[in-house]
């Protein structure tokens, strides 16, 4: 992962992107992580869910505020880590 900012040169701190599944109390509720999956992947016909291929981690720059996404994981049936 990168450790400076491809915009500024600033420092990229590592930062968690909240993902609100419900809304409740004034802001969300039921937080989960970030995960990705490949584009053509199907829901499953029982759960009706998708399977993740990984995680998906995020850097923000100190100076401007860029973040960037990572993903993490098996992809294509190589490790990302």
């Amino acid at each position: 992962m990168r450790t400076n900012c491809p915009d500024c040169e600033g420092r990229l701190e590592p930062v968690m992107i909240i993902d609100a599944t419900d809304r409740g109390m004034g802001g969300g509720v039921g937080h989960v992580e970030l995960s990705y999956a490949p584009s053509n992947s199907v829901a499953s016909s029982i759960t009706q869910t998708i399977t993740s291929a990984g995680q998906v981690k995020a850097m923000m720059c100190v100076e401007c505020g860029r973040i960037l996404l990572y993903g993490t994981g098996t992809v294509g049936g190589l490790r990302r880590e």
